[in-house]
């Protein structure tokens, strides 16, 4: 049975007991390992593993072997409690195996999470769970988290109270980080703020952010904002060796240019425009942001923000496009615009 993709990050984290399992594919391993995961966590919790109640089978033999499922979910485990097995790298070579153990699963067997990347409509793996009504296929997409998977995301971690501006910052955090990185974050926080009763603030945000997102992206943007077109290749080279993911620095890129958009629009002035922005920014940033809008027309931030919206969907595709590359001439024509 197809998850729509709104429920996927749900079920994920509140599965349908009465389900055999789950079947996740996507062309992105983290996100992919980052469902998989909370599905696991919710099944058996935190001691799953200890208590070996989590087992793993791998495909080659399954291929050889297509009672090995159906086997494995009957076994019970030394401590009570739901089991579940994990199957990853999954390919149709699997189908025949996992028809068998689907056919003959029971709902006090152990339930098992699969994980593949990208299916054809054609593939039998796919058609299988798909037509199954034991079976919740989530097919994973390239695509920037929505606000209701952010905050689902932080619920997990129940924060008393957020003030706004913080709320603000963790949405564009979500949005530049990947999963991972950003269930990382969200933990690094909830430890800093353990003994802490105080609304979470934006500081406090600040504070556990990762190093990358404030320091070589900003300085990426500014080479762009300042219209150093010869500066572009080094620093994205920087960026990479770094492992700063492109979409990430897009990301990022695109918002800096609407707020000095929404700076440029300030009918009291750039000064006053940026005094206004939400979250605030450092008091040692507000010159150079004001010299950047004086710089940048606001016809000329509408390309800008245009043309980094396009580089975004180009990035998000599976197309054999030279990302980097691509990046890299996008990039540079949007630093040249201050001089067209």
């Amino acid at each position: 049975m197809k998850l729509a993709s709104k429920n996927t990050n749900s079920y994920c984290l509140q599965p349908n007991f009465s389900m055999a399992g789950l079947l996740i594919y996507g062309v992105d391993e983290i996100q992919v390992s980052k469902k998989k995961q909370d599905f696991i966590d919710a099944i058996v919790g935190p001691s799953g593993l200890e208590e070996m109640r989590l087992s793993t089978l791998n495909t080659p033999d399954l291929r050889r072997d297509t009672t090995l499922l159906s086997n494995s979910i009957k076994l019970q485990a030394f401590f009570p409690g739901k089991r579940c097995i994990v199957i990853d790298d999954a390919t149709d070579s699997i189908t025949k195996a996992l028809e068998v153990g689907i056919t003959e699963w029971q709902p006090d067997d152990s339930y098992f999470v699969i994980t593949a990347q990208h299916l054809t409509p054609r593939s039998t793996l796919r058609k299988l769970c798909e037509l199954s009504n034991k079976v919740q296929v989530a097919a994973l997409y390239d695509n920037p988290p929505t606000e209701h998977e952010l905050r689902a995301e932080l619920n997990k971690y129940k924060f008393s109270s957020v003030e706004p501006d913080a709320l603000e910052e963790i949405m564009t955090l979500g949005r530049s980080l990947n999963a991972i990185e950003f269930s990382q974050t969200l933990l690094k926080i909830s430890l800093f703020k353990q003994e802490d009763l105080s609304p979470l603030n934006y500081r406090d945000v600040k504070k556990c952010a990762p190093f990358t997102i404030e320091s070589s992206i900003q300085d990426a943007i500014d080479i762009v904002a300042s219209g150093k077109s010869s500066l572009v290749g080094p620093i994205l080279a920087k960026l990479e060796s770094q492992g700063i993911n492109l979409i990430r620095l897009c990301t990022a890129m695109n918002q800096h240019f609407r707020k000095l958009y929404l700076v440029a629009s300030d009918p009291s002035g750039p000064e006053a425009g940026v005094k206004k922005l939400r979250p605030p920014i450092s008091f040692k940033r507000v010159n150079i942001m004001v010299r950047q809008v004086n710089a940048w027309s606001p016809k000329k931030l509408t390309t800008a923000i245009s043309l980094l919206t396009d580089l975004d969907l180009d990035l998000r595709t599976t197309t054999n496009i030279p990302k980097k590359a691509h990046t890299e001439r996008a990039v540079i024509r949007l630093s040249m615009l201050l001089k067209v």
